[in-house]
Parts: structure tokens; C-alpha cells; sequence
């Protein structure tokens, strides 16, 4: 609507008309320091994903979930995303999954979702039945949502720093950030940039395209145009021409 929420390393901030509020620990949140932020379409509710955990903003009242109070893995939360019900919040310790509406919680990391190591950095969803997390150091995970066993997309030459034959999978199991484009998945990885068919993988780098950096903290995709937070600018990808914005 009308409203405007910014997740900041000092906490959380409402834009209004009526102008700027702070909302932090004092207020109820877990941490000041707010990574990311999801709107729940369903329950008009606002979450937050922060370096103590999981909060809930309804109603102008903000409801606080950590590892020792709810079922979520770990209170270092790096993203939130709401679907479908369900709230998906990938942590340093594994992906938590609450449904409000039945207060229930499931837990996947190393114990039932084959990761080499439990640091999840964020989840995207393709269509209306597949989820897939990025694992950092593991990879990305690829499940239907309406359950079963989880497939596990690898680095085929596991080596983190070389990508020995390109186009052949992963460029790094070391990914930053993932996201879809309809039918097609975009990961960022601190060596490249991957895309994913379904079938095949095509991957780029600095060695051979006009990526604006390898190190890539954030995947954007939308309508065919792929947006690259990095360390050397902010980069655009049309599917022909790479374009680099700096300071």
C-alpha cells in the first residue's frame, strides 16, 4: 500500500505518510541488524530476518522467534520468504519452515537435507511446487515442496576456486544468493554467475564475458533481466549485453 519498510543495520524502519519510525530491541525485535524482508500476502503480516533471529510485525505489534523459543534453527537468520502459508527462513544452522496458522515447525539441515554444512543463505521457489536453497560451502538444494527427498546440485569438479570445465554445473558450491525467472535458476556464487534450465547449466565469469565481478553477493531475476550485486558495482545482464554501474 502506502507503506514503505526498510530493514537496516539499526533496525527495522516504517515509511508513512505520517513519516519514519525505528522500530528495534526495544520494541520487541531479536537484533538490530535486519538482513532481509518478506511480506505475507495471506495475513497481512510483515517478517523480518535478523542477526537474533525471526520477527513478525501485525497489527503494530512485533512478535520475536529464536532458536530457544520456537523451532527455528539458529538465531543468525540471513533470509525470509513467505509462501503459500508458509514462512521459509534459511539460517546459519539449517532452513526453518512455520506455518502460523498450525504453529508448526520443520527443520532441514545436515541431519535430513544431505548438506555438507547447514549455513543456508537463502531459498527461491520455482512454480508452484519446487523450492530451492542456496548452501553455503554445499551447493543448492532442490525439493517439492510437497515433500520428498532433496536433490543435491554440486560443483562436479569440487574444486572451490577453479571451475575446470565450463558449462558443466555449479561454478562454486559456494553460493551467495539464488533466484528464478519462471522455469530458469540464477546463483550467484563468489566465482560466477550460473544458470540452470532444468536440464543444463551455463556459467560466466570474468575470464570470458563482461560480468561485472565474480565475487556476487545478490541474483536478481526478472522478465529476462538478471541484476548482480557485487563487490566491483551493481551489474545488469539482458541475455546479450552486460552492464556495469560504479561509484
Amino acid at each position: 500500500g502506502d507503506t514503505l519498510w526498510v530493514g537496516t543495520d539499526a533496525g527495522l524502519i516504517r515509511l508513512d505518510k505520517r513519516g519514519a519510525k525505528l522500530f528495534g530491541e526495544a520494541d520487541g525485535m531479536p537484533h538490530r541488524v535486519v538482513n532481509q524482508l518478506a511480506w505475507d500476502e495471506q495475513r497481512a503480516e510483515l517478517w523480518a530476518a535478523t542477526m537474533g533471529g525471526l520477527a513478525r510485525y501485525s497489527a503494530g505489534r512485533i512478535d520475536s522467534f529464536t532458536q530457544l523459543s520456537s523451532g527455528l534453527a539458529n538465531d543468525v537468520v540471513y533470509a525470509v520468504i513467505a509462501r503459500d502459508g508458509d514462512i521459509w527462513a534459511p539460517t546459519a544452522s539449517g532452513t526453518s519452515r512455520f506455518n502460523p496458522d498450525q504453529d508448526t515447525w520443520e527443520i532441514y539441515d545436515h541431519t535430513n537435507a544431505r548438506m555438507n554444512e547447514p549455513w543456508c543463505y537463502t531459498a527461491a521457489f520455482m512454480g508452484e511446487d519446487t523450492i530451492f536453497v542456496a548452501v553455503w560451502g554445499g551447493g543448492i538444494l532442490e525439493r517439492e515442496l510437497a515433500g520428498g527427498e532433496w536433490r543435491v546440485h554440486h560443483d562436479p569438479d569440487r574444486q572451490m576456486e577453479v571451475d575446470l570445465l565450463r558449462d558443466d554445473g555449479l561454478v562454486s558450491d559456494v553460493v551467495s544468493a539464488i533466484d528464478t525467472d519462471g522455469d530458469i535458476l540464477w546463483a550467484a556464487t563468489y566465482f560466477g554467475l550460473c544458470r540452470f534450465d532444468g536440464l543444463r547449466w551455463r556459467t560466466w565469469s570474468t575470464k570470458d564475458s563482461g560480468i561485472t565481478s565474480d565475487f556476487i553477493n545478490i541474483v536478481r531475476a526478472e522478465d529476462g533481466l538478471i541484476f548482480l550485486a557485487t563487490d566491483q558495482g551493481l551489474g545488469l545482464y539482458d541475455g546479450n549485453t552486460w552492464t556495469t554501474w560504479r561509484n
